[in-house]
């Protein structure tokens, strides 16, 4: 039970918040059968850090995430994708602010200090041609690598 939930009436909620908690209510089902039955939860076009809290927050509210006694829990692996140019630019400078958070740290942690990032490139491409994107991708990738390490 989430003892700080967004609503303290389920009939408050609107059509899309319902529509939302339903897709997290189903992957805590599938991640209570079966730990390896879902992967990350990918969220496309992430452009700052309350992308990836925000998920934690709606991970919260059906008890799928939870925060106690200064350690997170949770089977949910949060997966930001890195999409237009301007977003894999800023990618490593997100990330270091996330891993720089005591609470999204403790995220990684309950997760065996494992973080997926993904990187798209079919965005890129059409945001600043195929040059652009390969040099943004490849830049990315070095950057994010030196974050992480």
């Amino acid at each position: 039970k989430n003892p700080r939930p967004l609503s303290t009436n389920e009939s408050e909620r609107s059509e899309v918040s319902e529509k939302v908690l339903s897709v997290f209510e189903e992957i805590k089902d599938m991640l209570l059968l079966d730990k390896d039955s879902f992967g990350g939860y990918i969220i496309s076009m992430t452009h700052g850090v309350s992308d990836m809290l925000e998920v934690m927050i709606l991970a919260k509210e059906i008890g799928l995430w939870s925060y106690r006694e200064g350690e997170v829990q949770t089977k949910l692996d949060i997966v930001p994708l890195f999409e237009t140019i301007e977003d894999l630019e800023a990618s490593s400078s997100l990330m270091a602010q996330m891993f720089d958070d005591e609470v999204f740290g403790k995220q990684v942690a309950a997760r065996g200090n494992f973080q997926e990032i993904m990187l798209g490139y079919s965005d890129s491409n059409k945001d600043g041609g195929y040059w652009m994107a390969n040099w943004a991708l490849d830049k990315a990738q070095f950057d994010l690598g030196s974050v992480c390490r």
